[in-house]
């Protein structure tokens, strides 16, 4: 399997390109409208983006019993055009979550980076998650 670009980029001594490559991965020019003071608490977690992409498992194996135990209130929030691997991820959380207490909640006209593009959208659904409405 060749590597992820990210961790080609990263290798080259480049972590903000590598943190680019990234954001950018689901639409071209994402990066360039991220707030700055984001942008540099992405900038600020580059070692964990660097273990992350160069890691032979990138997705983790979870228990799908403990998932099915998990007794808090849980929203997922995604966006209506995230990349599929997202997709399947959340279609399993919402599959094995207990239904009491979850909640799902889709973005729509937006990706992955929902918080960037709908700010106000993501903002009202996890504040009405959290008042219980």
């Amino acid at each position: 399997m060749p590597p992820h670009t990210a961790a080609v980029t990263i290798e080259k001594g480049d972590p903000e390109d590598a943190v680019r490559t990234i954001v950018n991965s689901s639409r071209e020019g994402t990066y360039d409208r991220i707030p700055e003071p984001f942008r540099e608490r992405l900038l600020r977690n580059a070692p964990e983006l660097k273990a992350l992409v160069q890691s032979n498992n990138m997705y983790p194996s979870i228990e799908r019993g403990a998932v099915r135990k998990i007794e808090v209130p849980t929203l997922l929030l995604s966006g209506e055009n995230s990349p599929s691997s997202q997709k399947l991820i959340d279609a399993e959380l919402e599959r094995l979550l207990p239904e009491k207490g979850r909640q799902r909640v889709i973005i729509h006209g937006v990706d992955h980076g929902m918080w960037f593009q709908q700010p106000e959208a993501c903002r009202k659904a996890v504040l009405e998650f959290l008042r219980g409405k």
